[in-house]
């Protein structure tokens, strides 16, 4: 087998399969809807398959609502697997996930709904999983309902922004350690322990931690933890420090940004030490494009200055989300550049700058990067506007003109906006004002 996406997908009548001799070839990178929907599956013998360079297990067994028992073996160390969302969704009558070498091995970037539904799923042990490179935790134990007991100790939680009901419907959980978590400020916890009963008994070392803790809920509290994150992001800022200025060492802003890295990722930064980090990121970032200017094949480097900017940008620089924008715009051998620089668009916007507010519109005025929506490019034009942006006072003025993006056409309504425009110097709005736009009686 040299892709296992979907090879046993929407078999609903097998009841059982012999795969212990099955080969699974060293290209094999996909596995992902492999079992999906092989809903008379009992149990799965998998101990001989060698998944060393699978990257993809997304939903491999989804709903398989029959399924109680999947054995592994010490060749289940897929490395470079990222991808593990879905992949025991709604498998009903799983009782014990035992897959040690998988666990140990594994990195995943997108651990979303990993057991959502497993509703007899009694214990697993994930002590071991690094999730430092995860995104997202989405729905992870959700339905969950007979799990009694999790140690999620140790987990490095600083990358994950996603924690979205995570517990959610874990209504048999009496005992939850996530000492060793920390959730940044602007991680999406909704209903993150929806349905866990008040009973249940939450161990953490973070603050973090306790004010998401729903009111009643009990729970230990050791502050050492805060106290020596703190520690570490001084001592990774002073490394960082010493690089990026070169103090009594030669100048490295590589090595730089990758202590600056640590230390925004332990959180616990006070705002001033955040706009350091915003100017910080941004320059290594700049550095980082320079470079590949001269050697735009250098291995890493692009992705390397992607992640300098995004940190500015978490930390609420829109400047920079729209310079990631811009430069995704203009980077037209990428296919998907037009849909990049939508995105980078988006994540500035939201932070609130008119100038993006503008130029998503203009995206979705277009279809270029998005769906193509005048009503959205509308109401993020009327954004724009309303923090007196020329381009987008204008432009409004012409939807009311022309009654577009869902609006009655309204000329009162237009001349003022094209007023607003022309009174900052907006050349087409004083070329608008010069003509016969308004004054023409055929165009009322």
């Amino acid at each position: 087998v040299t892709d296992g996406t979907e090879l046993f997908a929407g078999m609903h009548f097998l009841a059982s399969a012999d795969l212990y001799k099955l080969y699974i070839s060293e290209s094999c990178t996909s596995m992902k809807n492999m079992f999906f929907g092989c809903g008379s599956l009992s149990s799965l013998d998998l101990s001989s398959w060698n998944v060393a360079n699978v990257e993809n297990m997304s939903w491999m067994f989804g709903f398989c609502s029959n399924l109680e028992r999947v054995q592994t073996g010490s060749a289940w160390t897929p490395h470079k697997l990222t991808d593990i969302s879905g992949m025991f969704y709604d498998c009903k009558k799983l009782r014990s996930v035992d897959i040690m070498f998988m666990w140990h091995a594994i990195s995943p970037v997108n651990c979303s709904c990993l057991f959502e539904g497993c509703k007899s799923l009694e214990e697993v042990d994930l002590s071991s999983m690094d999730v430092s490179e995860s995104w997202t935790l989405r729905e992870m134990f959700k339905d969950c309902s007979s799990l009694r007991t999790l140690d999620l100790s140790e987990w490095e939680t600083y990358r994950v922004t996603d924690m979205r009901q995570v517990f959610d419907g874990c209504t048999s959980l009496e005992d939850l350690d996530l000492t060793g978590w920390y959730i940044q400020d602007d991680v999406n916890t909704d209903g993150m322990f929806r349905q866990v009963p008040q009973s249940a008994y939450v161990r953490t070392d973070a603050m973090s931690v306790v004010q998401r803790l729903p009111e009643g809920m009990a729970y230990t509290y050791d502050e050492d933890g805060d106290n020596q994150r703190k520690q570490r992001v001084e001592f990774c800022l002073q490394k960082g420090n010493m690089y990026y200025y070169g103090r009594s060492v030669d100048r490295d802003l590589e090595y730089a940004g990758g202590w600056f890295e640590k230390a925004a990722g332990i959180g616990m930064l006070d705002e001033s030490e955040k706009a350091q980090l915003v100017i910080q990121f941004r320059v290594i970032g700049e550095w980082y494009l320079d470079i590949l200017r001269e050697d735009p094949d250098i291995y890493g480097y692009p992705q390397k200055a992607e992640d300098m900017f995004a940190w500015a940008v978490k930390f609420g620089d829109a400047e920079t989300a729209m310079r990631i924008a811009s430069i995704y715009e203009a980077a037209e051998e990428l296919p998907d550049h037009k849909e990049k620089a939508a995105k980078w668009l988006k994540k500035s916007a939201d932070l609130g700058s008119a100038l993006a507010l503008y130029n998503l519109g203009v995206c979705y005025q277009d279809g270029n990067g998005v769906s193509q929506d005048e009503v959205h490019a509308r109401q993020l034009w009327e954004k724009a506007a309303a923090q007196n942006l020329a381009d987008a006072q204008f432009w409004l003025g012409v939807m009311y003109y022309n009654g577009e993006g869902g609006l009655v056409r309204d000329l009162t309504a237009a001349k003022k906006l094209v007023q607003k425009a022309a009174d900052q110097g907006f050349e087409q709005a004083k070329e608008m004002l010069a003509g016969t736009w308004f004054t023409n009686p055929y165009y009322k």
